[in-house]
């Protein structure tokens, strides 16, 4: 592929040419990430990797515009760990596409033209900044680097980075320029400074090896957020890929990190493949379940108008999904039972089925109010479930594990757990029939995910998953 074959001597990107020589890409739509060497980018440090990336990014906005914008679908162009060599400005729509990394990418601008010290022109109202973006997650985990030019200032409210772009635009590494933050500094990392939390060493970085290096606990959030309409599952492909390099660059970096905690959906699946390649014992891995069951423990709350605290031991078991198992046995309301309730006039059987769902579909629901996943409810427990393992306080709430016992084979699921300095350990699940059922259920949704992530090659089949990580 040559610039000739995708640029029409107009100037503009021939969508047709592209359509007819990449097959199969259609499927990969809204919010799913298309990976720039799919296109015949290299990211070796050496190769002109321009003419790939913009195939790909052409070939991303004419899918997403074809659809006449009309969904908020928005692709992600995925740029795996390297080093691009690019000599064009890149020219985008952050309207319809968003430039990303999962493993910290580096892209180097060499000599070119550049208009105004041009090198990502995004196509917004205010088209004349270096970066400029109206949408989230424009410009993600990449490192910039320009070796034959100097920028005077990366300024707010102005046409170099314009102030939405200092949401939209972020964990940006700038290497070869002269920066000087203007109106603010780094708004991100001066929030946590703000904090004030004790003995608080803040850092933060795209580089994956200053990151990972010699770390010992670590939180992952580092896949694809939902957007509305969309399941945990649909994110299956892009952010499982995203986990088997976590897990690559934890053996890399951290192999003896102690305790690793994935939030990033869909989470059984993610950590299942971050645990398979990052060689940790599978006591040292969970995943967000106990977020379920707190929000069983809110619905209730909300319900019968009590405090949230009275309502005790409710609990969801299986995925973290619109499959998991909700128990009703296990929990209280000011210490009555709660299966003592239902069917009552204080809680009927139909007003039960509907606050299930109602936990069923909780980050949904945050979703199309918020117009973004959740996140201060997911930090909250997976913060905790790290305590736990640093030897703090116990973790009250199930935990995602590695389970292969109990009729759950090779699989992480939400169980009843304990967590502590030795990692995670997991019971039996207790329950009435029905809830036991569900909870085999959920099981066979997990297993069903599981098979989908080795046809598509992400992990091996599971009895070659001993020669990747001997825990296993």
């Amino acid at each position: 592929m040559s610039r000739n074959d995708i640029v029409k001597v107009d100037g503009s990107i021939d969508y047709d040419y592209l359509g007819d020589s990449i097959d199969g890409l259609s499927s990969q739509m809204a919010d799913i990430a298309i990976n720039v060497k799919t296109f015949g980018a290299k990211g070796d440090g050496v190769t002109d990797d321009t003419i790939s990336i913009m195939a790909c990014i052409a070939y991303a906005q004419s899918l997403i515009s074809s659809k006449g914008d009309k969904d908020g679908s928005r692709a992600y162009i995925l740029f795996p760990q390297g080093y691009y060599i690019v000599s064009e400005t890149l020219i985008v729509n952050p309207r319809f596409v968003s430039l990303g990394s999962f493993g910290g990418a580096t892209i180097e601008f060499i000599s070119g033209t550049y208009t105004n010290n041009i090198c990502i022109n995004a196509t917004s109202s205010n088209s004349n900044g270096w970066i400029t973006a109206t949408g989230s997650e424009f410009v993600r985990n990449l490192t910039l680097v320009d070796l034959s030019k100097t920028l005077t200032g990366i300024k707010a409210e102005s046409n170099v980075i314009s102030s939405s772009s200092l949401l939209a635009c972020y964990n940006l590494k700038f290497w070869g320029f002269n920066i000087q933050w203007e109106n603010g500094d780094n708004a991100w990392g001066w929030s946590f400074f703000h904090c004030g939390f004790e003995g608080l060493n803040l850092t933060f970085t795209t580089d994956v090896k200053e990151a990972f290096t010699d770390a010992k606990f670590m939180i992952s959030s580092g896949g694809a957020p939902r957007k509305d309409g969309m399941t945990r599952e649909d994110l299956l492909k892009g952010n499982s890929e995203i986990a088997e390099q976590l897990g690559r660059n934890i053996k890399t970096y951290c192999p003896d990190l102690k305790h690793l905690t994935v939030i990033f959906n869909p989470a059984d699946i993610t950590g299942l493949v971050a645990l398979i390649y990052s060689g940790l014992k599978p006591s040292q891995v969970t995943t967000l379940a106990g977020l379920d069951s707190t929000r069983l423990q809110s619905e209730l709350a909300k319900h019968f108008g009590v405090k949230q605290s009275e309502v005790t031991n409710t609990r969801t078991y299986g995925g973290h999904g619109e499959q998991m198992a909700v128990f009703a046995s296990t929990a209280k309301v000011q210490g009555t039972p709660l299966t003592d309730l239902i069917g009552t006039d204080k809680l009927t059987n139909e007003e039960w089925v509907a606050l299930k769902e109602r936990v069923v579909k909780g980050g949904s629901n945050i979703i199309k109010l918020r117009g973004r996943s959740s996140f201060q409810s997911p930090a909250y427990v997976s913060v905790e479930m790290i305590r736990a393992a640093m030897g703090g306080e116990s973790f009250r709430w199930p935990a995602g594990c590695y389970v292969n016992s109990e009729g759950y084979d090779h699989i992480m699921m939400g169980m009843e757990t304990t967590i502590d300095k030795d990692g995670v350990h997991y019971a039996p699940v207790k329950g009435t029939a029905e809830e036991i059922a569900s909870l085999n259920e959920s099981y066979e949704h997990l297993k069903a995910l599981r098979t989908q992530v080795i046809e598509l090659g992400v992990v091996p089949p599971i009895d070659q998953w001993n020669s990747i990580n001997p825990n296993l």
